[in-house]
């Protein structure tokens, strides 16, 4: 952690090394030449001899954001295009890039829900291709390190006594994906949610269009494998599918297990409309099976 009485970078003197920016005298992390081309001002950029050996300032409370100590080259705040999340105080502080995210949208998300969606979405979206921190991203690296960061951050200082559920399935693919949408839309307020699948797959496309057809998008949810959540503590641990139940590992730290068997969707075969109809259905009994148990539970 940096001290707070050497924030005045004027006052420290400058350590020696390529890495080292002079004005705060940290260490700053190299950057590709793309990064600077795609995100320096154009009155600053045609002014370098080169783009290459540069390197980017953590430091938050130092201007300078890129530096490059072998032609004597530094970049401040306002030779940018974009904002510095790391070096700003003020909203918006970006924090993801690429899909959106910032500081104070990830903070209100946990504030009203208890959770983010922002992990959870910016990996599927990695997962697609989409991501482009390279020229976006003012350090040049992915921002789930810092995404995690804030939301752990946020669930700290909103941290609640809101009970943990795990619902688990084979595939987490389609009814353990609608569970957990549903527990986090309806009793969002009492329960952190998440599913997870013995041998996960995809989410299913009808689910998602199923729950969207009444209003609750999971299309930012992504399939999980149950080793991610072995060593949390649930307060219930439920498979609903019997394969699951038979395949689950013991959770040593969970205080309850249920189970209940919602026929898979995704096996049926037939027309488009048909399966429609089949996931409709499946989802239908879901949402009543968890009013039904998490509704008025005091246990």
């Amino acid at each position: 952690m940096k001290d707070k009485n050497t924030h005045l970078c004027c006052k420290i003197p400058a350590m020696k090394g390529k890495s080292v920016c002079k004005e705060c005298s940290k260490k700053g992390l190299p950057v590709k030449g793309i990064t600077l081309k795609n995100l320096v001002k154009s009155t600053k950029l045609k002014d370098l001899k080169e783009l290459e050996g540069f390197y980017f300032c953590q430091t938050s409370e130092c201007d300078v954001v890129y530096f490059n100590n072998n032609i004597n080259s530094y970049l401040y705040k306002n030779d940018i295009k974009v904002r510095v999340g790391i070096k700003e105080k003020k909203e918006p502080i970006p924090i993801c890039y690429c899909f959106g995210w910032t500081k104070q949208r990830i903070l209100n998300q946990i504030k009203e829900t208890g959770h983010s969606t922002a992990i959870e979405e910016i990996t599927r979206m990695v997962k697609e291709g989409k991501c482009a921190c390279v020229i976006k991203n003012p350090s040049g690296r992915c921002c789930l390190s810092d995404v995690k960061k804030i939301v752990e951050e946020g669930l700290r200082h909103y941290k609640t006594n809101k009970r943990k559920v795990l619902f688990i399935c084979t595939h987490n693919s389609a009814r353990s994906q609608m569970a957990e949408g549903f527990l986090k839309s309806l009793y969002g307020n009492h329960y952190e949610v998440y599913s997870a699948g013995t041998k996960p797959f995809e989410i299913n496309p009808y689910a998602i269009e199923v729950m969207k057809e009444i209003g609750i998008d999971i299309s930012s949810q992504h399939s999980k494998s149950i080793d991610e959540f072995r060593n949390m503590k649930f307060d219930f641990v439920i498979t609903i599918c019997d394969h699951a139940k038979q395949t689950c590992p013991f959770f040593p730290r969970s205080k309850k297990y249920l189970h209940y068997n919602f026929e898979d969707p995704s096996v049926f075969e037939g027309e488009e409309n048909e399966k429609f109809k089949i996931f409709q259905q499946v989802r239908d009994k879901i949402k009543d099976w968890i009013i039904k148990t998490f509704g008025d539970r005091s246990d």
